[in-house]
């Protein structure tokens, strides 16, 4: 759920440590893009975001990541950053590869408050903001050290799909056939899945996360990118979840209000259901006393990467998760 109820603190001169420029300097042995692989024709152009335009005029060379999983497409046109952040890990994940040279990327700046001086150490001529969550400051001062491309301003922060996020990206880098190939090829393995499983259309699902701690719940909505990706798969995603949260991507509900997640299958954010299964509410739903309570971590089979590719929900991560997934979710739902 980091993901979902991240925010980024962007301070301008607060006394932050700003990267060093031999960190700078080391940045830029792995900079961005092959000027080969830039499709004729791709610039000048302008990408309408939340904030308003951008217009990049020549092919970026020095690509700065900013959003949670950007490094990701990047990556997958060919374009290593010169700097990211480091959201979930500070070593690369094994999905995470330069498509054309194998180069892998670097997280540089810890989340939390990110110093812009720190990003301006990478001198970076592109700041990509796609799946994140911006405020018009943040934004503005960002602004200031380079181009920014954010995400789309029909989306709510934290909830720009993977495909969306792909297209702006290739747009952005000069590369928006190959962005259209790549979504393409995930979106074959999502239609495979759906083809080889249409049982699955008949049921009904939910996806969320239950803590012991507190007792709640917290429930994915259809605008999460991984709320929707059960969709993907061919669920129905209830529609009293997205109904009972509204616009945002996520909310908390309380165990007096469990029932509106008593669908066919409840798609568990965690390792395993013992918490689950041991809150007696919880364990009398239907959907618990039909064994339908899908843990991640069983999908998974105790693969912490592959756990983590579902999080990260790029077109990069995506490929590698579903290449996982299909049987041990077959197995489970047929029990």
């Amino acid at each position: 759920m980091a993901a979902a109820g991240a925010a980024i603190a962007l301070t301008c001169g607060l006394g932050l440590t700003a990267c060093s420029s031999d960190e700078a300097g080391e940045a830029q042995e792995t900079s961005a893009a092959s000027a080969a692989s830039v499709e004729e024709g791709a610039f000048p152009v302008t990408i309408e975001h939340a904030f308003g335009e951008t217009t990049i005029e020549k092919a970026p060379e020095r690509v700065f990541s900013l959003g949670w999983s950007d490094v990701d497409t990047l990556l997958a046109l060919g374009v290593t950053p010169v700097g990211g952040v480091e959201w979930h890990t500070d070593k690369p994940m094994a999905w995470q590869k330069n498509a054309e040279t194998g180069e892998e990327p670097t997280f540089d700046i810890p989340v939390g408050e990110v110093d812009p001086e720190e990003i301006a150490a990478f001198e970076p001529d592109l700041i990509i903001a796609q799946w994140i969550g911006l405020e018009q400051e943040e934004y503005d001062r960002l602004s200031q050290i380079a181009p920014v491309v954010a995400y789309a301003e029909e989306y709510p922060d934290w909830s720009q799909p993977w495909d969306v996020t792909t297209e702006r990206i290739g747009r952005a880098v000069g590369r928006p056939k190959a962005a259209k190939a790549l979504i393409d090829d995930v979106q074959a393995k999502f239609d495979g899945i759906r083809e080889r499983h249409p049982e699955w259309q008949e049921m009904s699902a939910v996806a969320g996360l239950y803590s012991e701690d507190d007792g709640q719940l917290s429930m994915l909505t259809t605008l999460d990118p991984r709320g929707a990706f059960f969709g993907n798969l061919g669920f129905r995603m209830s529609p009293e979840v997205d109904a009972m949260v509204g616009e945002d991507v996520w909310a908390e509900i309380s165990l007096e209000q469990a029932s509106v997640v008593d669908e066919d299958v409840f798609f568990l954010y965690g390792d395993s259901d013992e918490g689950f299964m041991a809150q007696p509410v919880l364990a009398g739903l239907d959907v618990a006393k039909k064994g339908h309570v899908i843990p991640l971590g069983l999908l998974a089979a105790g693969d912490d990467t592959l756990s983590d590719a579902f999080d990260w929900q790029s077109v990069l991560s995506l490929s590698y998760f579903l290449d996982g997934i299909e049987e041990p979710l077959a197995e489970a739902l047929a029990e």
